[in-house]
């Protein structure tokens, strides 16, 4: 009989409730650790440690998958008005249920900080606002100008939809008519309800001006979103020369500076067989190497081919070993339940 039976029953009842009470103290107490944790202040000094930082704890590498942690990071590059900071700050959020529409402040700033790519982004979300209201409709004229005034395609587009029906701008159906041709130039859209622009030439001289801008920003700041879009125009040849070889390149170069994203990336192209030729030996190395540098979801994808052996021998055990490596780089769904 256990020591606690042989008390008296009042003394019994005290012993259970106090080690309630003890429990309980310990549950508030590992809770305040973990909250004072969670809050710890971003450790680091510039905004190009803050972004490496955080990039390291969003994919995972190297520590542990940290997501409030990164975009603690982020936050304060952001701060220090880093437009490729505020950018990553954006994607975090992006593409998560119920967290995607936070991503768009961080995303506009970036934009007003220069960052096109940002504007982008911003005009995506914008386009899709239903009876959107005047200031709405400012902002996203404003982001649509700047766009199509850096020669993105999808900018002229919508602000050419805007001057067709007179949404934000008076209604100019002329203008509407050279919008839509400079977006059709760029490698954008030809067709607006019924208005229709026919392609001047396969290779188009502002598409290839926005590309030579891309490679040149990609060379030099070595930045993989850029560089990643400068790789999917010479793989996909809109508007530009296709260039297989360049684009894979350009990902296969970012792979070896660290890059564990476009390793995997590109890994899945080889994969998939998707704009390059299939190659899922090749396309296997790649998604070794960005597992290795800490991408929880190459891991995976390693995992899924040895698992039923398509394009290499089929090894459970080392499938196995796979999901287990994501797991430990922060992917909560892949580990045992």
């Amino acid at each position: 009989m256990a020591m606690i039976d042989k008390l008296p029953i009042p003394t019994v009842l005290f012993s259970r409730l106090l080690m309630k009470v003890l429990l309980a103290l310990m549950v508030i107490l590992f809770a305040s650790l973990n909250a004072a944790h969670a809050k710890e202040p971003a450790n680091c000094q510039t905004a190009a440690e803050c972004i490496d930082r955080g990039q390291r704890l969003f994919d995972g590498r190297g520590v542990k998958m940290d997501v409030d942690g990164a975009r603690r990071h982020f936050a304060k590059g952001c701060e220090m008005d880093s437009a490729e900071a505020c950018f990553a700050l954006g994607r975090s959020y992006d593409g998560i249920v119920g967290e995607a529409k936070d991503s768009i402040p961080y995303y506009e700033r970036a934009c007003e900080l220069g960052l096109i790519e940002a504007c982008n982004n911003v005009s995506v979300y914008l386009s899709k606002y239903e009876n959107p209201t005047e200031a709405e409709l400012r902002r996203a004229i404003d982001v649509y100008t700047k766009l199509c005034d850096h020669d993105i395609a999808v900018g002229c587009q919508n602000l050419a939809q805007n001057y067709l029906k007179g949404e934000g701008v008076g209604l100019d159906e002329k203008k509407a008519e050279e919008l839509l041709q400079k977006s059709c130039d760029l490698g954008g859209f030809c067709t607006i309800n019924l208005m229709w622009k026919q392609p001047s030439e396969q290779i188009r001289p502002a598409a290839v001006k926005r590309l030579h801008d891309l490679d040149k920003e990609c060379e030099q700041k070595q930045n993989p979103v850029v560089c990643e879009l400068a790789a999917t125009l010479h793989l996909k040849g809109d508007g530009v020369p296709r260039n297989e070889q360049r684009g894979i390149d350009i990902l296969e170069k970012a792979c070896d500076r660290g890059s564990a994203e476009l390793c995997w990336e590109v890994g899945k192209l080889f994969v998939k067989g998707k704009l390059i030729a299939q190659n899922i030996h090749r396309g296997a190395e790649f998604l070794e190497r960005g597992c290795e540098l800490g991408k929880a979801y190459a891991c995976l994808d390693m995992s899924d081919l040895l698992r039923v052996g398509v394009g290499l021998p089929e090894d459970k055990a080392a499938a196995s070993v796979y999901v287990e490596r994501a797991c430990a780089l922060g992917d909560i769904e892949s580990c045992p339940q």
